[in-house]
């Protein structure tokens, strides 16, 4: 008898403090539902193979890159992120899945005769935001695998539009500046190919718009345009249609070959890879005010890099700045700057390692999928966790947060409007 009371006594005070909850908190209505609540948008811009060095807000002896040190010196600013791999395809896996390679199966870069991908067990980005109403498209290099089920548009994205790997991974009719020069296709003799090994003279390289092959061999010099023009138009087709929405842009600069809409490096005196820097840094800018004039109270604009700079390309390679690191070796190439808008009330702030940069992904194995997922799909925490770190790229990571919910975390710049 005493049981019974005690648990009706209970369920009587926890209808009460509900009650009262709902009552009091100003982003829940009568009914339940959170009211004057709005999903953010996320855009992601991811460099290929960009040094610490070519961004203006970094390095100063740089002076290429004016709307990205705009982001840098209007927002925040991470100064201890840290690539999650030295190579393409591992990153951008870690990128996606807020797991290392060593616990996503990716630990090597995807070939043009790879018949998979990352693991099909593995959630993306893409799938959550998709599974909570969004609007999702990728734009670039995936590099994530190209048949089949490993295809971007079956990892949770909406729309695609962009190049399988590599824009050297396949022969084109705009080579332009790469080490060795790589002719354009098919127009070469069997003794050329022989001496150019690292290039790929027999297979065009391909454009897909979702899965179809829209142009091959690539007109390198058109690509940056067509990513731009479709980066716009899915933020305006989002925007319009009251939609949150997730834009990750994976870009073909700075990899080689270096290629212009209009070439102007053979005058004397020119720099091809600070022509690509300045072509690179105005597609952000454009995208950049195409977020401020829809969406800029709810848009958060992330930009960093994958693995930095190609250091075998000698001119044709970014900028470790003041560091002496290499490619898959040290500080200087796989310690990047994140850049981002975040579009909120948060003041200029910089940021280091107890300031962290964090999204949620459902635990893999447990079968369990962590409450309030979408609320923190991307957070800043001023928690100071314990991080893993391996000598050379000086990888860190953050899992097992939450009873084993996997997360990526690093440092950058973050631009937060004021």
């Amino acid at each position: 008898m005493e049981i019974l009371l005690l648990k009706g006594l209970f369920s009587v005070l926890a209808s009460c403090f509900l009650g009262l909850f709902y009552y009091q908190h100003p982003l829940v209505s009568a009914s339940g539902k959170r009211s004057g609540y709005k999903k953010p948008n996320f855009v992601i811009i991811l460099a290929d193979d960009i040094g610490w060095g070519d961004l203006g807000s970094n390095w100063n002896l740089r002076k290429d890159t004016p709307h990205l040190d705009k982001i840098a010196t209007e927002g925040m600013r991470f100064i201890d992120f840290h690539s999650a791999a030295s190579t393409c395809s591992p990153s951008r896996a870690s990128l996606l899945t807020g797991r290392l390679g060593l616990r996503n199966g990716v630990t090597h870069n995807f070939a043009v005769t790879s018949v998979a991908g990352l693991p099909l067990n593995e959630t993306t980005l893409g799938d959550v935001l998709k599974e909570a109403g969004y609007l999702t498209a990728v734009i670039g290099k995936w590099h994530l695998g190209h048949n089949g089920p490993y295809h971007p548009n079956f990892r949770g994205f909406d729309y695609y539009l962009g190049i399988p790997y590599s824009h050297d991974m396949g022969c084109t009719d705009t080579p332009g500046y790469n080490l060795p020069p790589c002719p354009a296709c098919p127009g070469h003799t069997a003794a050329m190919r022989k001496h150019q090994e690292d290039c790929y003279p027999e297979i065009a390289l391909p454009l897909f718009e979702n899965l179809t092959i829209v142009q091959q061999p690539v007109d390198l010099t058109s690509l940056a345009a067509k990513y731009t023009e479709k980066a716009i138009q899915f933020i305006q087709y989002a925007s319009q249609r009251g939609h949150p929405f997730f834009l990750y842009i994976a870009l073909a600069h700075m990899h080689v070959p270096l290629t212009l809409a209009e070439p102007t490096w053979d005058l004397p005196g020119q720099d091809p890879y600070g022509a690509n820097l300045r072509e690179m840094d105005a597609l952000v800018g454009r995208i950049k005010d195409e977020v401020d004039s829809t969406a800029k109270e709810n848009t958060l604009l992330w930009f960093t890099g994958d693995n930095g700079p190609w250091a075998e390309k000698c001119d044709y390679a970014g900028s470790v700045g003041p560091y002496t690191g290499r490619w898959q070796t040290r500080s200087g190439n796989c310690w990047h700057s994140f850049v981002s808008k975040a579009c909120s009330a948060l003041s200029q702030h910089v940021c280091r390692n107890q300031d962290l940069v964090f999204y949620k992904l459902p635990y893999q194995n447990s079968g369990k999928k962590l409450e309030g997922k979408l609320g923190c799909i991307l957070c800043f925490s001023p928690i100071a966790l314990t991080s893993s770190s391996f000598t050379g790229c000086s990888t860190l990571a953050m899992e097992d947060l939450d009873q084993g919910g996997p997360t990526f975390w690093g440092w950058g710049i973050l631009g937060l409007e004021k």
